[in-house]
């Protein structure tokens, strides 16, 4: 079973980006991601989801320590495996 997770920021600040996450169909929940160490945390994600969250938020987290390990916080980037 392959895994894709599409993140998309849509808001960013000197200290602070808010990015939106969500299998390939559709997008699920928001996280809020402190820069420069990519410290990930959960804003909101929809219901349906909810048991699923650490699901998600463990590949997002993964994303961003490496992301901050690189200096860089894109505009979009993903969980793929």
């Amino acid at each position: 079973m392959a895994i894709y997770i599409q993140i998309n920021r849509t808001d960013d600040g000197d200290d602070l980006s808010i990015y939106e996450f969500g299998p390939v169909e559709r997008i699920v929940g928001s996280v809020a991601v402190t820069k420069p160490v990519g410290e990930v945390e959960l804003i909101q994600i929809e219901e349906e989801y909810g048991r699923k969250a650490e699901f998600f938020l463990s590949r997002i987290r993964r994303v961003f320590k490496r992301h901050a390990e690189d200096g860089e916080f894109p505009d979009q980037t993903w969980y793929a495996a």
